[in-house]
């Protein structure tokens, strides 16, 4: 793998160099900001209402030890490689098809920062009308997008310095929202609660991984800072089986208590109305500065120029576009159908790196390979796969993928990165 002396705050597509690495600390900074969302704890809530409250919280633990599995196979590769996700793409996508996906991936990143704007807008309209106006709605809308590009000027280290700061004042704000629940309504009743919209134990763990499924996706781009596979092991497992199911949990839990589906709904039921506010920027900030970075690092995979000033800028006026159309009724059907091709691409990612890894010994910016054709019809099986199934579609999706491209990759279609890195290794 190529050498370079990339520094912490590069957005360029080498390898980071062992001298830039970060402590297991450091990279669980960086987890947290991302698992710690508007989104985690929403759904969370949605959960408590498909199983009992007991039925739930063994669900989440179940789906996000799932979640965990998967990122630390996918954090080895970035740990081992010092790649960004859409770097690593390139050998099993070909140069084309990577770029391909990498784009389809920065939409609904960027895309679901500008909603996570949207709402601390709205939120912030509540409490100072000026915002519910037009040019109070854009210029909320563009300070805070703003703001959030500014956190990640200076790359991994910013992400990292921000996300110590937050993520600790995050996690006080759960445990007195959890507090408070056990004051007003006490814990052990809900347990005994019947669930609203009765649901299956697999189809809760499903959709746990559903509303994560990209995070193993991004895991190169936070791993590629880890120092070893051990800091990588333990930053994940902490993140998903610790942070992930913190929320996840609470989010249930608060859910259950109050009846409601909205932070603000649940916090002023709570009468903790005032720590909505700070709870809902803190998380769309630490989740839109991680996507804002994961897109930078795909811009510079996909556009020649390399410079962070140009990639964070194109990063906020797309996310800023995005924020003031009010993306979200036009978007949830794009998020739709570009997750059915997460879980294929999860697939891909851990065959090709464990069964072809002699590939990764070329340099990314060297693979000729424009369409990988295995690739491309592993992943149509990977797809109809989540598509014919029910439930747990999306588990067995990642195995029909990785089964058809190590047999179409051996022994149908010659891999030509393979080829071209063994021609390198032999020159």
């Amino acid at each position: 793998m190529g050498q370079n002396n990339s520094q912490v705050s590069s957005y360029d597509t080498a390898a980071i160099n062992q001298e830039n690495r970060q402590s297991w600390v450091k990279v669980l900074s960086i987890w947290m900001g991302l698992i710690f969302s508007t989104a985690t704890m929403l759904y969370g809530g949605v959960l408590g209402t498909f199983l009992s409250l007991g039925g739930a919280l063994l669900a989440i633990l179940c789906g996000t030890a799932i979640l965990a599995v998967l990122s630390i196979l996918i954090s080895n590769i970035g740990a081992d490689t010092g790649l960004s996700c859409y770097e690593l793409m390139k050998y099993f996508l070909g140069s084309t098809g990577g770029k391909i996906v990498s784009v389809m991936f920065i939409i609904v990143m960027l895309g679901w920062s500008g909603i996570g704007v949207i709402v601390v807008v709205e939120m912030l309209a509540i409490y100072f009308p000026f915002f519910s106006t037009p040019i109070g709605f854009a210029l909320g809308g563009i300070g805070l997008n703003i703001i959030f590009v500014g956190t990640v000027w200076t790359s991994f280290k910013g992400l990292s310095f921000f996300s110590r700061l937050a993520v600790p004042v995050i996690a006080l704000v759960f445990i007195i929202a959890l507090i408070r629940t056990g004051q007003v309504y006490g814990i052990t009743p809900l347990f005994e609660k019947p669930p609203v919209n009765p649901r299956s134990f697999i189809y809760v763990v499903s959709g746990v991984v559903a509303c994560w499924i990209n995070a193993p996706l991004q895991a190169p781009d936070i791993s590629r800072f880890s120092r070893s596979r051990k800091d990588t092991l333990l930053a994940t497992i902490l993140a998903f089986v610790g942070g992930a199911t913190l929320v996840y949990g609470i989010g249930a839990i608060t859910g259950v208590a109050t009846g409601q589906d909205n932070i603000p709904g649940i916090f002023n039921m709570l009468g903790i109305a005032g720590l909505a506010v700070i709870l809902i920027l803190l998380l769309t900030w630490t989740s839109s500065a991680e996507s804002l970075y994961s897109s930078s690092l795909a811009f510079a995979s996909v556009l020649p120029v390399k410079k962070k000033e140009y990639l964070l800028g194109l990063s906020f006026l797309i996310t800023t576009i995005f924020t003031l159309i009010d993306l979200y009724s036009y978007f949830t059907q794009w998020v739709d159908i570009v997750g059915l091709f997460f879980c294929p691409v999860i697939g891909l990612f851990l065959t090709d790196y464990h069964f072809f890894r002699e590939k990764y010994t070329l340099p990314a910016d060297e693979i000729t390979a424009a369409i990988s054709i295995p690739s491309v019809i592993a992943m149509v099986v990977g797809i109809v796969t989540n598509l014919a199934i029910a439930d747990y579609g999306l588990f067995v999706s990642i195995l029909t993928t990785s089964v058809a491209y190590y047999i179409l990759n051996r022994f149908v279609f010659p891999d030509q990165t393979l080829l071209a890195a063994r021609a390198a290794k032999k020159g």
